[in-house]
């Protein structure tokens, strides 16, 4: 039944970024979401130089444990199996995030779990692979403890991260489990130097796939789309980033597990060298391509509000509506 729900979450995905993207008038009427994200706090444990989102301690707003499982069974009776990221802050902070990532997996939504790698020991890795969820995506932004803790602003985050994907491992084998480990690099000036020794790493191990992301606005701000001529984190060096992104086609031909394929990292040199034409592309994960199209993302923060990308204004709260009367506002 799993890789039923994953062909038809794929089916879903390829029908509605086509109806999102290209479809006119009435027949875009039947497009749903693109993207499905769950922020179920805005807590975290990390202390990243690129998000703010950690100045945010008040837990008070958060919805209940029930309303996500409402908003998940409403979502599901809609859009049917579908891709769900859950994320936060830290989701794992909720001490019930689990709970709810079991009850979306088992109503047939097919679900990446984002996770810092703080608070995954042993127990909690068993328990993230017996959820059933699809994938476990990890931060890594450097190769040394140095690199990764300048980043992420926790000195023991380095170690917490490659535990737990030792322990992520373990479980998958004991329990003859399909979840795969994702690991994300955001792209910076602090650790430019490290990303191919990050690729080599990863391909050495042979336990994980591989996802780069270049630096992007500070989510905890307001949008601000010159936010990177004032940045210490934007690269100005683009030989560098040329060279970066000609070792990671090669790495890439030659067996590395890196998602990126050839056209994105282009992309992404292309970004630092023209900030200004690709800047919205880039922060709505919108590529390949420069035309900005926020209504296919579906993003609901920990207080219930629905975003069709983070740098709009709310079109609703899913306490007072529906996930589809919600969406349907975005025209």
């Amino acid at each position: 039944m799993k890789r039923v729900n994953q062909l038809r979450a794929r089916v879903y995905d390829i029908i509605n970024s086509r109806l999102n993207r290209f479809a006119k008038g009435p027949l875009r009427d039947f497009a749903k979401p693109g993207f499905l994200c769950f922020k179920l706090t805005e807590r975290c444990n990390s202390r990243c130089v690129h998000c703010g989102i950690w100045h945010n301690t008040d837990s008070g707003r958060e919805l209940s444990k029930d309303d996500w499982i409402c908003i998940i069974n409403n979502l599901r009776d809609w859009t049917g199996p579908a891709n769900l990221v859950i994320t936060g802050g830290e989701a794992l902070l909720r001490p019930d995030a689990l709970d709810l990532v079991r009850h979306a997996c088992n109503v047939g939504m097919v679900v990446e779990l984002l996770s810092n790698g703080i608070a995954c020991d042993h127990r909690v890795c068993e328990q993230i692979v017996l959820s059933g969820v699809d994938r476990i995506t990890f931060s890594l932004d450097g190769i040394t403890p140095q690199t990764h803790a300048s980043i992420r602003g926790i000195p023991d985050n380095f170690v917490c991260t490659l535990e737990a994907i030792e322990n992520i491992d373990k479980h998958r084998k004991k329990y003859r489990s399909e979840i795969k480990i994702l690991l994300k690099t955001v792209l910076m000036r602090e650790n430019i130097h490290e990303v191919i020794a990050i690729g080599d790493w990863i391909t050495s191990q042979g336990k994980a796939e591989w996802r780069i992301q270049p630096i992007e606005q500070n989510y905890g701000e307001r949008d601000n789309p010159l936010w990177y001529k004032t940045s210490d984190l934007w690269i100005t060096d683009l030989k560098a980033v040329t060279h970066l992104v000609s070792e990671l086609k090669q790495r890439k031909k030659d067996g590395c597990p890196l998602q990126n394929d050839f056209q994105s990292l282009d992309y992404i040199a292309s970004y630092f060298a023209n900030p200004d034409t690709y800047m919205r592309a880039i922060q709505s994960h919108n590529l390949p391509g420069l035309d900005w199209t926020p209504p296919a993302n579906f993003e609901v923060s920990a207080a219930g509000d629905v975003r069709f990308s983070f740098m709009l204004q709310p079109a609703g709260n899913l306490k007072d509506s529906s996930p589809k009367d919600i969406w349907n506002r975005r025209h």
